[in-house]
């Protein structure tokens, strides 16, 4: 499975759940499901493989906390009678899930079992429709079990999310030069925005200017290009470079037939 869809999948997860409404959708959740299927082939430490299978596994764990997220989410407005957006509201403002569940005479316990409903649902579907072996959903559903509670209890998540969120904002480049300009988070400047600031006048509420943010939005690119650059630098001089590609039976310097 290509890591970047990984990754897309879970950042897309987070994005519809800080949207607001639709934070835990379900064609969603059945490809984040079987993208976790994905088998990390075995490498030697070190090599090529072995560290495209490190950011594989890193995609994997991103989609299912993705999930995991979604589905506490929901779960927590609908036992608690609110919206998805009023539970995201207190996640922003450094409440967690736990606590949003109490303050509206609620448990933990109550909203870990209607999200595993939920889950448990999707995969049940999933299952009847070949994509999933049981063994596969069990695992599933014990990664649950074991990773519920401390997201529940996690005050970090409204952060989280609102940097996932940041990231895949049309401007996000800008958003972060914004935030790290102004010493705040991208989550602050995403929720001005909202209110209908422009990032100018962020700034200048924060003492800065744009062409601080210009200035910013260039060293960033600078060290992005400067990294992309070193990276070529080496496998430029890495010897053997496509010998992974060639088949087993294959002369480097084989040329086709006519």
């Amino acid at each position: 499975m290509n890591r970047k869809i990984l990754i897309g999948i879970a950042g897309g997860a987070l994005v519809l759940a800080l949207a607001g409404g639709a934070a835990y959708a379900g064609p969603a959740l059945n490809r984040s499901f079987a993208a976790t299927q994905a088998v990390t082939p075995t490498a030697q430490p070190g090599s090529s493989t072995s560290a495209d299978a490190a950011g594989t596994g890193r995609g994997r764990q991103r989609g299912k906390a993705a999930l995991l997220t979604g589905a506490l989410i929901k779960a927590s407005a609908e036992v608690t009678s609110t919206k998805p957006k009023d539970v995201l509201v207190a996640l922003r403002d450094g409440k967690t899930l736990s606590q949003y569940a109490t303050d509206h005479g609620k448990r933990d316990a109550d909203v870990i079992a209607a999200a595993r409903k939920h889950v448990q649902d999707r995969l049940a579907q999933t299952l009847s429709n070949g994509k999933l072996t049981q063994a596969r959903v069990d695992a599933l559903l014990k990664q649950f079990d074991d990773g519920a509670p401390a997201l529940m209890a996690d005050a970090n998540l409204g952060k989280q999310i609102g940097h996932a969120v940041a990231k895949h904002h049309p401007a996000a480049g800008l958003v972060k030069a914004t935030a790290d300009v102004t010493g705040t988070t991208p989550a602050d400047v995403l929720a001005a925005l909202k209110q209908g600031q422009s990032l100018a006048q962020y700034a200048q509420a924060h003492g800065k200017t744009e062409d601080d943010i210009l200035a910013k939005l260039r060293e960033q690119g600078q060290q992005r290009l400067d990294k992309g650059l070193d990276h070529a630098k080496e496998l430029i001089e890495k010897p053997g470079l496509g010998r992974g590609s060639q088949p087993n039976n294959a002369s480097p310097t084989a040329t086709p037939t006519e």
